[in-house]
């Protein structure tokens, strides 16, 4: 244990920093904090306990010096770490030398840019594709549905009412760098609308379009603003009568 410590100290020294790096080993599972707050009220929800989580997908993390699950505020969650880390990125890197592929379940929050992601939300429904649902081809638009995930395929966004299934289609898809392949779930909706067809006449833009052609054709002599003494300037005459 001490030399393993003394292993990722003196590799944290030696690496150089690179925030921008990312762990694609890793693997982080948490709730949303929409989440927490509905269960730690005792609200309905399709919202996992962190406690539902780990009988289902283990968490592989160092639990010695990250810090272990415990009751807190009436929940199982991860306790504060255990040691003072300055760089995570250098601890996380560190790690991934002596095990890969680790799974975390409630990861420290300074970790979580540093592994591929995966967050358990509440009425994730549909959402608007950036894009793509702003466009409608053949009368019908796409829609993402119950799961997001970024480009770079190191974020995730999945609905709580499908938790079980998605976190681990999930986790596979992202183990294979997000090829479509590796995936049981279309996050594609399709959204159809049929045509209206409309009679113009009906419409108010066509009435009054008509009724301002059918006023600059009846009535073209204006004695507004006249001169004539003995006209009545406030009157427009029809020129056909």
């Amino acid at each position: 244990m001490k030399f393993l410590i003394l292993l990722i100290a003196f590799a944290a020294v030696l690496i150089p920093t690179a925030d921008a790096v990312r762990i694609v080993d890793d693997y982080g599972i948490t709730v949303s904090k929409k989440c927490l707050t509905m269960i730690k009220n005792n609200m309905t929800s399709d919202c996992p306990t962190y406690e539902q989580i780990l009988e289902l997908f283990p968490d592989t993390s160092p639990r010695q010096y990250i810090g272990d699950f415990k009751i807190i505020d009436n929940l199982v969650q991860r306790e504060p770490m255990k040691l003072k880390i300055d760089n995570c990125w250098h601890f996380l890197n560190s790690l991934a030398w002596t095990q890969s592929k680790t799974v975390w379940i409630d990861p420290p929050g300074c970790m979580q840019p540093y592994m591929k992601m995966i967050t358990i939300e509440s009425n994730f429904n549909e959402y608007p594709i950036a894009g793509i649902t702003s466009h409608m081809t053949n009368n019908t638009i796409l829609m993402g549905n119950e799961r997001y995930v970024n480009s770079g395929c190191t974020e995730s966004i999945i609905n709580a009412k499908n938790w079980l299934f998605l976190t681990g289609d999930m986790l596979r898809l992202m183990n294979h760098d997000c090829d479509p392949a590796f995936t049981s779930f279309d996050h594609i909706k399709k959204f159809y609308f049929e045509k209206s067809n409309q009679d113009i006449a009906t419409s108010n833009k066509h009435k009054l379009d008509e009724f301002f052609k059918n006023a600059k054709e009846k009535y073209k002599v204006s004695h507004i603003g006249s001169n004539d003494v003995n006209e009545n300037k406030s009157i427009i005459e029809d020129e056909d009568e």
